[in-house]
């Protein structure tokens, strides 16, 4: 297959340690869903790896791009949120979120978390990558709060929804109340900012079972 197009698209977005993540807890054979897939920096090298991954993005504009990129696997993408994208799969083998659902609120956050694991068979598996404590913040903000487990939650402006950036007792407790029991991590994992302003991009990396 030639990947000249995602090797040219993804040249200044190397694919995140989400990636090695799922070769290292799942196989090729089985079936994933990639909740927010963005610009694809993740999907794109495991599609053309041969992973059995479906992803999905509530912006029309990256899944379209995505289909553009690898028309082979166009049906693969669908522009829908994680709850209602690839309704004719009724379960997933694993699930991957890589810095998404977690954004507004920490109980916000959990809802989204309880849906999210309806869409995994008993005993599948949630690779995560969630964003961390510690994570230089973009300047502008405008206002902060602390949790009571130690977790910053900061809003920048009122058309956009507050970022939550989770502390290590916050993030478990998250994946334990949504249903989730933690199997390895969560593990703080550091990258760099290479945009304006710079600063480091702090991750929990791990994984976690359905536990229903």
């Amino acid at each position: 297959m030639d990947t000249s197009l995602v090797e040219n698209h993804n040249s200044h977005n190397s694919p995140l340690p989400i990636c090695d993540y799922v070769r290292l807890f799942s196989s090729p054979l089985d079936k994933g869903l990639y909740v927010g897939c963005g610009n694809g920096r993740n999907a794109f090298p495991l599609l053309s790896e041969g992973w059995n991954l479906y992803a999905c993005d509530v912006s029309n504009f990256n899944i379209q791009r995505a289909q553009k990129y690898l028309p082979q696997y166009a049906d693969r993408f669908e522009a829908l949120s994680y709850d209602q994208a690839f309704s004719y799969i009724p379960e997933f083998d694993y699930v991957i979120c890589s810095r998404a659902l977690v954004y507004g609120s920490f109980e916000e956050s959990l809802q989204r978390f309880k849906i999210l694991r309806r869409r995994l068979r008993p005993s599948g598996i949630l690779l995560f990558q969630l964003p961390a404590i510690g994570t230089d913040l973009w300047p502008k903000w405008v206002n902060y709060a602390i949790t009571e487990m130690g977790s910053l939650i900061v809003g920048y402006n009122l058309h956009s929804p507050s970022k939550v950036y989770l502390s290590f007792t916050d993030v478990c407790d998250l994946l334990e109340r949504a249903g989730f029991k933690i199997c390895n991590g969560p593990t703080p994992y550091d990258l760099p900012r290479g945009e304006y302003p710079g600063g480091i991009v702090r991750n929990w990396l791990g994984v976690a079972i359905n536990n229903n």
